[in-house]
């Protein structure tokens, strides 16, 4: 078994870019949860029911597109959340084996 610098640079700089998709992905939930407020608070007055169970399907009706988008920046984190967890696990396997390989006495002089 052979590791390589080469190896530990990629998962390295896979790691980095799945934390940065993460983050995106992050502030663009947040930002669509900010929307879905802003936008219930400036329809909530015009939302008609006879009950409340109908006023909030009403509502949820009223918001159906924010609602949708809201739910595919939550995807998006989901995914992104999992590459991340994976880039992670690829370089702590290398650091393993780096460990295992170290302590059967590869690279020792």
């Amino acid at each position: 078994m052979t590791l390589a610098a080469t190896d530990f640079q990629f998962a390295t700089d896979t790691l980095v870019a799945a934390i940065s998709e993460h983050t995106r992905c992050v502030r663009r939930e947040a930002e669509h949860q900010e929307i879905l407020k802003v936008r219930e608070t400036e329809v909530i007055g015009d939302v008609t029911g006879a009950n409340e169970a109908q006023r909030k399907a009403n509502l949820r009706a009223a918001l159906a597109n924010e609602h949708q988008d809201l739910y595919a920046a939550e995807q998006e984190t989901r995914i992104a959340r999992r590459d991340l967890d994976i880039a992670q696990a690829r370089l702590d396997c290398l650091r393993y084996q780096l460990r295992l390989l170290e302590n059967a006495g590869w690279g020792r002089e």
